[in-house]
């Protein structure tokens, strides 16, 4: 009898000895209660542990995506209205003021969300979703009833520019970070589908931001606006959970990204992309005047790209999950510049419905790469260092956006003669 209780001790002893291992080289929550144990970013036990739970589906997971849609639709989604916004301080209260100088106030609002993605993706990456994704939803609330007030330059600089940048660059990192601690496998396709918010925001916004303008007041526009983004951040805020913290070693701010060679170039191919995304929204209308086709055919040209990018968004990327990622980031960069080569350039200036046809593989094409850069990004790190590393990537993009307005001014000052 004695016996039999010495190996039974001796094999619980065993047990407790591999669960110790087991355990060690890894932190894992789920807001709200956290498991922790000796940390050791080197262990190829903590990589294992990370790569076998992901859920890959479930109500919790989903809802996670329903919450990360919500938030896209309020940051990037309206980001692509805020050219309305110039148009509407042209003419009202920057009247004085240069349609070169005016642009600066969206260009840094976008410029802050992109590029201090870094330091809020390490933020997220240590301390997980909650503290963040709360001070970003008060912060970017607190710009539209801001600007409700708001009458002169520096006054929209300091609240759009500074504030509204500051804040959608903790909320976009939470949106895109949140997916990679709930999905492995169908990253591609949790992405394509958080992603459509960005792109219905992109149709939405302008929709209710022209007839607002143009019939009621700033004040009122503006409080009509913070109303919708309360709605989408509370959904952010209700649904957006973490579930996989850094080691407590981790440094805050991961530059060690850029020393991967295959992180270099999807961060290269990102900047491009961008940058052909941001100097066509702006060039296309003014093209479609140019060719004869009318003022009024700008505005139905970018909503007809913007709804070719909805599709772009998601279809990529739910068959990128079975043909790999990359490859299907390569087939869309492909397909991108043959829709330029083979219809914009022979086609463009001389019919209208090529122009739209081409306005709709080019949103299609290039919106497929805001959901895949994040799926490609996730194959090549781990789930608890995915916001640093995209933080890294969208850091160096930022650029792309900043150098897409002089872009933008370069050709159209210099009038450059049509190709045929």
């Amino acid at each position: 009898m004695n016996s039999r209780q010495h190996a039974q001790s001796t094999q619980d002893i065993k047990m407790n000895v591999t669960s110790a291992r087991d355990l060690s080289g890894y932190a894992h929550t789920t807001e709200g209660s956290t498991t922790t144990g000796p940390t050791n970013p080197s262990s190829e036990i903590d990589k294992r542990y990370v790569d076998e739970t992901y859920p890959d589906g479930g109500l919790r997971a989903w809802l996670v995506v329903l919450g990360s849609f919500f938030l896209l639709f309020a940051t990037f989604g309206f980001q692509a209205s805020v050219g309305l916004f110039q148009l509407h301080w042209s003419l009202n209260q920057l009247s004085d003021s240069s349609p070169s100088r005016i642009a600066w106030i969206p260009s840094v609002f976008i410029f802050l969300s992109l590029a201090l993605s870094i330091q809020t993706g390490a933020i997220f990456d240590r301390y997980g979703a909650r503290y963040i994704l709360l001070f970003g939803s008060i912060g970017y609330l607190m710009t539209f009833f801001l600007l409700a007030q708001c009458t002169t330059y520096v006054g929209f600089m300091l609240c759009l520019g500074i504030l509204g940048g500051v804040s959608s660059a903790a909320l976009i990192t939470v949106s895109q970070g949140v997916i990679s601690h709930w999905f492995k496998k169908r990253r591609g396709r949790a992405s394509g589908l958080a992603m459509l918010g960005s792109a219905l925001g992109g149709i939405t916004f302008p929709l209710i931001l022209k007839p607002l303008l143009e019939r009621s007041s700033w004040e009122w526009t503006m409080r009509t606006l913070g109303l919708i983004v309360f709605l989408c951040l509370v959904a952010g805020n209700l649904f957006c959970r973490s579930r996989l913290l850094a080691t407590s070693t981790s440094a805050m701010v991961n530059v060690r990204c850029y020393l991967d060679s295959t992180f270099n170039w999807l961060t290269i191919t990102a900047f491009g992309f961008e940058l052909l995304l941001i100097t066509g929204l702006g060039l296309i209308p003014t093209y479609a005047a140019d060719a004869g086709y009318g003022t009024r055919s700008g505005f139905y040209l970018i909503t007809t790209m913007n709804i070719g990018s909805t599709f772009g968004r998601f279809l990529p990327s739910w068959f990128s999950d079975k043909v790999g990622r990359f490859n299907m980031l390569l087939t869309m960069a492909v397909f991108t510049l043959a829709s330029m080569l083979f219809i914009w350039l022979p086609l463009g200036l001389n019919s209208l419905v090529a122009l739209y046809i081409f306005v709709f593989l080019y949103g299609f094409g290039t919106g497929s790469f805001v959901s895949l850069s994040m799926a490609c990004v996730g194959q090549i790190c781990r789930g608890n260092d995915f916001a640093r590393w995209v933080g890294a990537m969208d850091s160096a993009v930022s650029i792309a956006y900043e150098l897409s307005y002089p872009l933008n001014d370069m050709f159209y000052v210099l009038e450059l003669p049509p190709v045929k």
